[in-house]
Order: C-alpha cells, then sequence, then structure tokens
C-alpha cells in the first residue's frame, strides 16, 4: 500500500522537472530508430532495384544481340533504352515511395561494351522531422554484348541444409541468392546452349542430388524444395561434385552444342562447420584433387564461425574466389557476382 501511494503521488507531482527532461531524452532515440528504418527500407529497394537494373540489361543485351547493326551506335542504343525502361517499369510497379530514372546509357561499338546507370530517390518517414525528404543514391551495372570467343561452363553447386540453416531466415536467402543466379544463367543463356548446372544438398550426410543438366532452371526448383535439419559434414557433398565434374564428360558433353571447351566450376557454402574435423580434411583432400583436375572453386562463408570460414579459405581457388556474407543482401549479391564472374565470356546468342 505504501510503495501503491509513492507511485501515485509521483504521477500527480506538478513540479515539471521529470517529464520535459524525459521527453528531450526520449525524441533523439525515437528519430535514431526512426532513421534506422529508412535506410533499411532504402537499402533494400536499392538492391531490388539493382537486381531488376541488371535483369534489364542482360534481356536488353540478348534482344539486341539478335540483330545485325551492332556497329550501329545509334541504333543499338535507341533499342537497348527502350528494352531497359520497359522491363523495369513491369518490375518495379509495386514498390511504393521509390522513384528512378535511366540516367545514361554508353554504347561503344568498338569493344561491345554497354554501360547503364540509374538513379534513384526513396521517400523518407521519421528522417522528414528533420527536414530530410529523401534518399539518392546510384547504381551502376555493365556488360559486353559478345566476345569473340565465346565461353562455356558446368557448375555443381554444394548447398548446406543444415539445422542451423534454419535460423534467422537463412535458408529463405539462399533459395532467393540461388534464384537470382539462376535466372540471370536462363536470361544469359535462353537456349540453354552454353550453361550446364547441378546441385548437391547436405546436412550431416548427402540430402539430395541433381546432376549436371542443360539449363539451370531445374537446380532453382531443386533448391527450393531445401528443408533445413541435422548436423554438418560436407565430405560426401564435395565428393559428388567433384565426381560429376571430373574427368572429360563435361567436354564431351558441350562438344555436341558448340566448339568452346567449358569451364568448371563448383560453388560451395556453409553457414557452419563440419560436426567431426576428420571430415574438414576429407573435404580439403577432395577440394586439392577437384582443383588438380582445372575444377575451379568458389566458396561462400555465410554467418559461418571461424573453422567454418578457415575450411573454405583453404577449399577455395584462390583468396578471390572466398566470400564472406553476413546477410540476405550480401548472399544473393555474393551469389549474382560469382554468375557473373562465371559467365562474363559468355557469348549472347538466341
Amino acid at each position: 500500500m505504501i510503495k501503491s501511494n509513492i507511485i501515485k503521488k509521483f504521477f500527480k507531482d506538478k513540479s515539471g522537472s521529470i517529464l520535459p527532461s524525459f521527453g528531450l531524452m526520449i525524441m533523439p532515440l525515437i528519430f535514431a530508430v526512426g532513421a534506422t528504418f529508412d535506410y533499411a527500407d532504402s537499402r533494400r529497394k536499392r538492391t531490388k532495384l539493382s537486381n531488376v537494373a541488371d535483369a534489364a540489361i542482360l534481356a536488353a543485351a540478348v534482344e539486341v544481340n539478335q540483330t545485325e547493326y551492332l556497329a550501329d551506335k545509334d541504333l543499338v542504343k535507341a533499342k537497348m533504352t527502350s528494352t531497359i525502361n520497359s522491363f523495369m517499369a513491369a518490375n518495379m510497379a509495386g514498390e511504393k515511395n521509390v522513384t528512378y530514372q535511366v540516367s545514361d546509357i554508353r554504347y561503344d561499338p568498338a569493344t561491345l561494351a554497354v554501360e547503364l546507370d540509374v538513379s534513384f530517390s526513396n521517400a523518407t518517414h521519421i528522417m522528414q522531422l528533420a527536414g530530410v525528404d529523401e534518399l539518392k543514391g546510384e547504381i551502376e551495372t555493365a556488360l559486353y554484348l559478345s566476345e569473340p570467343n565465346e565461353q562455356s561452363f558446368s557448375m555443381h553447386l554444394v548447398l548446406d541444409r543444415s539445422g542451423s540453416m534454419n535460423w534467422n531466415g537463412r535458408m529463405t536467402a539462399l533459395k532467393a541468392a540461388v534464384h537470382q543466379m539462376t535466372t540471370d544463367f536462363e536470361i544469359k543463356d535462353p537456349d540453354n546452349k552454353y550453361i550446364r548446372m547441378g546441385a548437391t544438398s547436405y546436412s550431416s550426410r548427402v540430402r539430395g542430388t541433381t546432376s549436371l543438366q542443360w539449363g539451370a532452371d531445374h537446380v532453382d526448383t531443386f533448391t527450393s524444395r531445401l528443408r533445413p535439419r541435422g548436423g554438418t559434414s560436407s565430405r560426401q557433398a564435395m565428393a559428388n561434385a567433384a565426381y560429376y565434374l571430373r574427368g572429360d564428360v563435361e567436354k564431351t558433353q558441350h562438344a555436341y552444342k558448340h566448339s568452346s571447351t567449358p569451364k568448371k566450376y563448383i560453388l560451395f557454402m556453409t553457414d557452419g562447420a563440419n560436426n567431426r574435423s576428420s571430415d574438414d580434411a576429407r573435404t580439403l583432400n577432395t577440394c586439392r584433387s577437384a582443383k588438380n583436375d582445372d575444377i575451379i572453386i568458389y566458396t561462400v562463408a555465410f554467418q559461418a564461425p571461424k573453422r567454418g570460414q578457415n575450411l573454405l579459405k583453404s577449399c577455395a581457388s584462390s583468396t578471390d574466389h572466398y566470400f564472406e556474407a553476413d546477410d540476405a543482401a550480401e548472399l544473393i549479391s555474393t551469389f549474382k557476382l560469382i554468375g557473373e564472374n562465371a559467365g562474363k565470356n559468355l557469348t549472347l546468342t538466341k
């Protein structure tokens, strides 16, 4: 009863020495939280706009490459401008409070290089109280319409689906990253003539495999069905990937469709570490053997602990082939970058 009376007396106090001070203290906190929200919203929309811009320039390049006027700078630029604007308008239609403009498209007939600049502005909410009505930015992307020496490739993904992939939306992020990569591949190779893909999922053992096939859509479907569970053991999954790519099988498969010799890639990702150190040793043995067989290995540590990072660093073909991703946006952009590196010499044909 005494405590209750003290509390009531506190709130009935009219001296005004506490509440105004509290108000002065709480306003900066509210603004800080609001600013964090505004920046996060802007970052999300920037990521989507960047992905749409990349897909738009690819779609335009595929269309332009069917024509006979690659030497005509003005015609190529006009055609790409029309296609890019239409593509971006269709894919950004549902986004609110963000405006964008294709600020520049540059085309060099000598090198067949195309560069795209997109400026954007995202309306703020809480930051408007401080006079900041919008957050602005610029996005740049580029590609070559064709290369004199076309380069095909075969890629096998080694994907962690252990129980920890169920934490903090990690599996959702992985599915989005694979979807972005395979969508880019389908745009770049619409006739499934230059790209072969496969994938293996693992936890404490191999949980599923889709073998190397033409195109990329089947890998997206395979990944979309993954469900996290179990421990972590990468040794057999890596052995599977190396088995599919080893030797001249892929060279023979590609020879049926074109004359180039394919590059061979493994993309190995994990968010954890193997439950047994012996699995680290056996995984590294597979990595060494694969690299000796001219298989290029990319590795991605997705919020992985130190031991997992060390395994991936040792497994990667070089320091440039090892990546760390701390959130979904970074994982998606990492997979996208790896896909672009693998397909950078891919001729765009229809």
